[in-house]
């Protein structure tokens, strides 16, 4: 099922929906009627379980950034696709200077050789096995066991880029652009409510509860917060440099918005804050990093992307 091809050729009638760059096809499976019904229906469902888009904290408050319409889900994804890949597909399949890992699709998925500490969270294996249950996944990936990068390093991984199974790869990864969308704003959805229940962050629920509800009001605090996650992740305790953590949380707690500033302060002036506050988290990082890292290399990157949420 090429469904994602069918929203890509959607846009031309829908305004203001942004081109995701697909590859030429003319496979188109399903009409127009046949997307409107899917993501109508989810729509219509998901109106009525709120379930994994909302978190209950000590005393019920709750936090949702709302069922998101098929339209703000495929600009999301065209601009993670943009932030991460430059919106090109040859970078559908990377692995960075420095890095002890390889990163895929729109969302640079971190994906973890065998024996490698996994010492940031790995996405990949979670997104192909959503996206596989749409569209399904190369051969050579299905045939894994354990599911684990086959390759054990850069240059290794290098040395490969022209083979037939990355070739294949790339063409599913941008075959499935619009899945891949899904899936980082559900994750985003679910993961929310995982990451509030955590017993180090009890006390402070009902701040975080209402910081990222006041944030999710627009369009560009939505889009900042599933990009950040999906970018640098909510945190753990086990991702930090010398007790110092850089993931939502960590920017949230760092923003200190006090009971009384929730319902004066405007939403354009929150979102500013969060970018400060990331910034500030991500130089802190930078700082405190490993040195063979070399993380400040990146942070003129970081910044730029952080900007990004600032763009209307």
């Amino acid at each position: 099922m090429r469904l994602n091809h069918d929203l890509f050729h959607l846009h031309s009638t829908l305004p203001g929906l942004v081109t995701l760059n697909p590859r030429c096809s003319n496979k188109l499976v399903f009409t127009v009627f046949n997307v409107f019904f899917r993501y109508s229906l989810r729509f219509i469902l998901g109106a009525f379980v709120m379930v994994s888009t909302t978190v209950y904290a000590k005393e019920t408050t709750t936090v949702s950034i709302g069922q998101l319409s098929p339209q703000e889900t495929l600009w999301i994804g065209n601009r993670i696709f943009q932030n991460e890949c430059a919106s090109k597909p040859e970078y559908l399949t990377y692995w960075g200077n420095g890095e002890d890992f390889p990163s895929f699709g729109i969302g640079h998925f971190i994906w973890y050789p065998t024996g490698v500490a996994q010492t940031f969270d790995e996405t990949f294996p979670e997104m192909v096995n959503y996206v596989n249950h749409y569209q399904k996944a190369p051969f050579f990936l299905q045939q894994l066991e354990p599911f684990n990068a086959p390759w054990q390093s850069k240059k290794q991984f290098d040395q490969a880029w022209s083979s037939m199974e990355l070739k294949a790869l790339r063409d599913w990864l941008l075959d499935t652009q619009a899945y891949q969308a899904e899936f980082i704003v559900q994750r985003f959805q679910k993961r929310f409510a995982k990451a509030l229940l955590q017993p180090y962050r009890v006390n402070k629920q009902e701040y975080y509860t209402k910081l990222v509800g006041r944030l999710a009001e627009t369009k560009q605090g939505r889009f900042a917060l599933i990009d950040y996650v999906n970018f640098k992740g909510f945190g753990s305790q086990q991702e930090n440099y010398q007790g110092q953590g850089w993931g939502l949380f960590s920017v949230l707690d760092a923003m200190q918005i006090k009971d009384e500033q929730f319902d004066s302060i405007s939403t354009d002036t929150l979102l500013s804050e969060f970018v400060l506050s990331a910034k500030s988290r991500l130089a802190l990082r930078a700082r405190l990093a490993p040195p063979e890292r070399d993380e400040t290399r990146w942070l003129a990157g970081w910044f730029k992307r952080l900007e990004g949420y600032l763009e209307n």
